[in-house]
């Protein structure tokens, strides 16, 4: 039995074995792509489990102080669940501005 190799693209003269195309080379792409997306979620949700975690530790510090040393910043205990809102954030700066303002315009 011969095996006549000639009508084989690949053996065919001219051919060169780095222009054959690959077993799975059109799913390489799509794998590095679909690893890099999965990389790219674990990091994104190991930033927003660090951010919770530092949340929460800023939250237990701020929970121990007396109401008269978050009166001294500014806060009350009803604050303390907004402290980490953007809007209360800015208002409250919005509010110091206003007062320091005052205070040099006097």
């Amino acid at each position: 039995m011969t095996i006549d190799f000639a009508h084989l693209e690949i053996f065919s003269p001219g051919h060169s074995v780095a222009s054959a195309p690959r077993r799975g080379a059109a799913r390489q792409p799509l794998a590095a792509r679909l690893f890099a997306t999965i990389g790219l979620g674990f990091a994104a949700l190991a930033r927003k489990i660090a951010a919770h975690a530092e949340r929460r530790s800023v939250l237990n510090e701020l929970s121990r102080l007396s109401d008269r040393e978050l009166a001294d910043i500014g806060l009350t205990r009803g604050d303390l669940l907004l402290v980490f809102d953007p809007g209360f954030a800015a208002q409250r700066e919005a509010a110091r501005t206003a007062r320091c303002l005052g205070l040099r315009a006097a």
